[in-house]
């Protein structure tokens, strides 16, 4: 995988140790351009559920979810300030926080954190890019499917403490293999596309109006 990006990331000399990449799977690391995507559904947590958890202490916290190879990451920094863009974000283990909730919301499940999955795949797709950041989704919306907010950066994870989770290594590895082998489905697993007995016909090399023509004595 080749690697075209302003600014670098942890994992980036992986592919310089082995001459620089495979030239035929290039990630453009730039900013979205979708940033507000419709699916049917989405997995992610509600974010109106989760804004409304706060520490033991009671100090306010601001969340995000961070989407690497269709596997998600809690996102968590201090609220109140004014942040520019990602801006102290940081991954956060969910079961650390001792996170409290209203007793009329049902807590959030966070058994998909850092698990892939087809949802995130298919979100993905529509947002265009491997890495990206959640920042709110609305899983009503008036035509029924869910709306998703995307931050417009795309995310460095170096300064999102990836490097603690996954090694450069293994992030590099995976992110070229989610580019050159899931997100851009490969033509040999796409289904078969079914050809009209008129396209055959004339694949095989017969002139439709002479060579089936009915012939009189």
């Amino acid at each position: 995988m080749v690697i075209q990006s302003p600014f670098k990331d942890y994992y980036d000399y992986v592919a310089h140790r082995y001459g620089g990449g495979d030239p035929r799977i290039v990630y453009r690391r730039k900013r979205i351009e979708n940033t507000e995507v419709e699916m049917r559904e989405c997995i992610l947590p509600d974010f109106e559920q989760v804004t409304s958890l706060y520490t033991s202490d009671e100090k306010p916290l601001q969340f995000a979810f961070l989407v690497v190879a269709a596997a998600p990451y809690l996102l968590v920094r201090a609220a109140g300030y004014q942040w520019k863009g990602l801006e102290e974000y940081r991954i956060t283990d969910p079961r650390v926080l001792d996170l409290k909730r209203p007793r009329y919301w049902r807590p959030p499940s966070w058994r998909l954190i850092g698990q892939p999955s087809a949802n995130l795949l298919e979100l993905s797709r529509l947002v265009g890019a491997p890495v990206f950041v959640v920042t709110g989704n609305n899983l009503y919306s008036p035509r029924g499917g869910a709306i998703i907010q995307i931050d417009e950066l795309c995310p460095v994870l170096k300064k999102l403490g990836m490097p603690a989770l996954i090694s450069p290594e293994q992030m590099y590895q995976q992110l070229a293999y989610f580019m050159g082998n899931t997100m851009h489905p490969s033509p040999d697993t796409r289904p078969p596309v079914e050809v009209s007995n008129r396209d055959k016909i004339v694949a095989a090399g017969f002139d439709l109006r002479q060579s089936f023509r009915h012939r009189t004595e």
